[in-house]
């Protein structure tokens, strides 16, 4: 005989975990036990967030620049033109 088993296959697995879950699982295995280390890895995820969302980072939203003053140079370039 051929034995047993041969050309069965494993079965299908499902998709790959995307790369977000894999983070997510190792956050959770990492941190599990040290929660002042998941609170610094939170505040520096955060903090990365900010400074990606708002390009002109932090310190310009606090020291109160205007956002719309870009936007009135452009509007005098192409008249002086």
């Amino acid at each position: 005989g051929r034995g047993r088993g041969r050309g069965r296959g494993r079965g299908k697995k499902g998709a790959p975990p995307s790369r977000e879950a894999l983070d997510d699982d190792l956050d959770a295995y990492l941190f599990k036990n040290n929660p002042k280390a998941a609170s610094a890895k939170l505040d520096d995820d955060m903090d990365d967030y900010w400074a990606n969302r708002n390009p002109g980072g932090a310190e310009a939203k606090e020291q109160g620049e205007p956002e719309a003053e870009p936007a009135a140079e452009e509007a005098e370039q192409p008249a002086a033109a």
